[in-house]
């Protein structure tokens, strides 16, 4: 990314709002700062910033309100949300991780950690446009699983010829597990893979593949093949694996 990541940064409290601002700056971003999420989505350009940050202090209504928003001003791009939760809406920060957020941190975290929760959500959001496929894949090629496939170039997935949205983090995680079909992948292995050397919480991943899941079965209208490995991760069960260059 050539130019300053655009930050939108929600946060109720003057003091907290300052800091976030002057330490993501400090880093390199541009931040734009609001006091709720109303003045959040009542900005015209609610879906041109790079990544949200967003305090929550109302919950779970709140989450879902930020999330349904910028997923709609953004046009399907990819705008990553980081929320910021108190340990009052801790449960409803972990419920908006199932519903399209892609990270929370707790109150009191240090800036340091919040500056590197920041870059790593910046990482997965693709440079180019949402056709190309992202710089750190080494084998972006079309992959054919039993019904299912999955296609970089296209940013599409089809199952039994059935079209599922995926948001980008989703799209990059069911990539991951469909190229290695059959393997078992630690939840470290997928969150270097999606998110890179930094990461917010290994409920991320955990979250992530629960949205995955879902989407996969509601087209499907069958179990998705995505397998929990207890105390160790994820693998993507399939008998057949071919790939397209």
């Amino acid at each position: 990314m050539n130019r300053s990541p655009r930050v939108l940064i929600v946060e109720h409290d003057h003091a907290m709002r300052h800091g976030l601002c002057l330490h993501l700056e400090l880093d390199g971003c541009a931040c734009y700062a609001v006091p709720n999420v109303t003045s959040a989505i009542h900005r015209g350009d609610l879906g041109s910033f790079d990544l949200v940050v967003c305090g929550l202090t109302a919950g779970l209504f709140e989450a879902q309100h930020i999330i349904d928003a910028v997923r709609d001003a953004s046009g399907g791009s990819y705008v990553p949300i980081l929320m910021l939760a108190t340990n009052a809406t801790r449960a409803a920060a972990i419920v908006g991780l199932e519903q399209g957020a892609d990270g929370f941190l707790v109150k009191p975290f240090g800036f340091r950690e919040l500056v590197a929760s920041v870059r790593a959500l910046l990482r997965t959001r693709p440079a180019g446009s949402a056709d190309d496929p992202p710089a750190s894949w080494t084998d972006p090629r079309r992959l054919y699983v039993e019904g299912l496939d999955v296609d970089p170039a296209r940013r599409r997935v089809r199952v039994d010829g059935h079209e599922v949205r995926l948001t980008e983090q989703e799209f990059q995680l069911l990539y991951v597990l469909a190229a290695n079909a059959g393997r078992v992948l630690t939840r470290s292995a997928l969150l270097a893979q999606i998110w890179g050397r930094t990461f917010v919480s290994t409920r991320s991943v955990d979250a992530l593949v629960k949205r995955v899941r879902r989407r996969l079965e509601a087209a499907a209208g069958g179990p998705a093949r995505i397998q929990a490995v207890r105390g160790v991760g994820y693998r993507f069960n399939a008998i057949e694996l071919s790939r397209s260059a």
